[in-house]
């Protein structure tokens, strides 16, 4: 039984009564797309699986074991090596003690009319065909992009690699991947053969990239806050202000973290009336955290 058998046979239907936890549903929801992007058993931990789903690795290991024992994981192999995927054939699932078989009545069929159905799920390897091949056509474009590759045996090893890759990996991520490291990656072969290698440096750095911009917009923050101190501080202000209230200001304003100093300075805006304004316009940019360096506390 295949997937296009499952969908016929309402497996959609009877998995949406089976009543599973929201941990359980994802794990099935996450190996139905895998099949549906053409990648019908899977190899993976149970760290990996929790970060794709995003829970945590002990929930994770104990849903996966329960829709094991329910039959609605398939689990193929040795302990080691082991591949998973969705068990289609409904008729073997056990929920709650029972056979799915005995709850048939989760099946809802579509009305008839004329002795044919208002709704069919049509399949043939042509539609299955174009499906892949934009996914692989994007691979390849990305990989040989700006190589110059004319060689037919080299053009034929990549096209099986590729092949190799997508009947290996999630699809997504392998282009993500090469996309990432097409000038780095002699062949796709590498790929295939150091695939948890690449999968480290490729979430390492990109976790990077995201933090120096998480910087970059800290920085920014501040620049906004102390512009702002300063413009209080010109001599151009209108503001009237007493001698405690402008060392507040300067010390916001001299700060590595003005931020964090304007969290203390806003707990302590009763003993600044001229800066209540101000603080409460701002409150928006303060910090709660502090670490190290000179602190106002009230």
């Amino acid at each position: 039984m295949d997937l296009n058998s499952f969908i016929q046979g309402s497996g959609l239907k009877v998995l949406s009564m089976a009543k599973l936890s929201e941990v359980e549903s994802s794990i099935v929801f996450y190996f139905l797309n895998c099949a549906f992007s053409g990648l019908e058993e899977l190899i993976i931990s149970d760290e990996r699986l929790s970060s794709l789903i995003g829970s945590d690795p002990e929930s994770t290991q104990k849903a996966l074991s329960s829709l094991i024992s329910k039959h609605i994981i398939r689990i193929r192999g040795a302990k080691d090596s082991c591949m998973l995927s969705i068990e289609y054939d409904i008729s073997k699932w056990t929920i709650t003690g029972t056979s799915i078989s005995a709850s048939r009545e989760a099946v809802i069929y579509p009305f008839r009319s004329k002795g044919g159905a208002n709704l069919k799920v049509i399949s043939s390897p042509q539609d299955d065909q174009k499906e892949d091949i934009p996914i692989f056509d994007q691979i390849y474009t990305s990989f040989t992009e700006g190589k110059n590759i004319e060689d037919p045996d080299q053009i034929s090893k990549i096209k099986d690699d590729i092949k190799l890759l997508l009947s290996t990996y999630p699809p997504d991520q392998v282009l993500a991947l090469v996309r990432y490291f097409k000038h780095k990656l002699p062949s796709l072969s590498l790929l295939a053969s150091a695939w948890s290698h690449f999968i480290e440096i490729y979430e390492i750095q990109t976790q990077t990239v995201d933090m120096n911009q998480a910087k970059k917009q800290q920085a920014e923050l501040d620049k906004k806050l102390k512009d702002k101190v300063s413009s209080l501080l010109s001599p151009n202000s209108s503001l009237p202000l007493q001698q405690e209230e402008i060392s507040v200001l300067e010390m916001i304003l001299n700060h590595k973290f003005p931020r964090r100093q304007l969290y203390w300075a806003y707990q302590a805006r009763s003993n600044y009336p001229n800066l209540k304004n101000f603080l409460e316009e701002n409150k928006g940019l303060m910090l709660a955290v502090t670490n190290s360096g000179k602190t106002l506390k009230p």
